[in-house]
């Protein structure tokens, strides 16, 4: 009995051709998103003053904005993406009778990027050590929008030591 060779498969380079063809857009597309976002970060810095001042949380620096006189301090937090902007219209209304901060999380408007993991115990880790070293001190009231409930939860529970 003769051996018989399967036939070669057909070429499938057209199939590489369309999924790059899909790809290709949606690459480009994130790329521009990071370059006028960045573009957009530099020019609000540059007609937009930071109020507030940068605080080193551990070889980076976070930004706090603090206003308002009292105790206890209202801390503001954001929700995933947002900073201390987010709360433009409401944190002169608390200021006129209490002190209240509102901050950028790392890597958000005018805050260093943050060299550790994005998750919630690390960012309430950081909001801690930025309170502590910004000398905001206890008691608060945590305020919180969305995803900075997560945030504020984890930092209300004793750090481990």
């Amino acid at each position: 009995m003769p051996e018989t060779a399967n036939p070669p498969a057909p070429a499938r380079h057209w199939v590489r051709i369309i999924v790059r063809s899909f790809l290709l857009p949606g690459h480009l597309a994130g790329d521009c998103r990071i370059f006028v976002r960045e573009h957009l970060r530099t020019r609000d810095r540059r007609f937009h003053p930071m109020p507030g001042q940068l605080v080193d949380v551990g070889g980076y620096q976070m930004h706090i904005d603090c206003t308002g006189r009292g105790s206890p301090t209202v801390i503001l937090d954001s929700g995933l993406g947002g900073g201390y902007a987010d709360w433009y219209k409401v944190q002169p209304k608390i200021a006129q009778f209490a002190r209240v901060c509102s901050y950028d999380r790392a890597g958000i408007g005018y805050s260093e990027s943050s060299p550790h993991s994005r998750t919630s115990k690390v960012i309430a880790e950081e909001l801690h050590t930025l309170l502590h070293n910004a000398g905001v001190l206890p008691p608060y009231i945590l305020a919180c929008h969305s995803m900075g409930g997560f945030d504020v939860r984890l930092l209300c529970q004793p750090l481990p030591q």
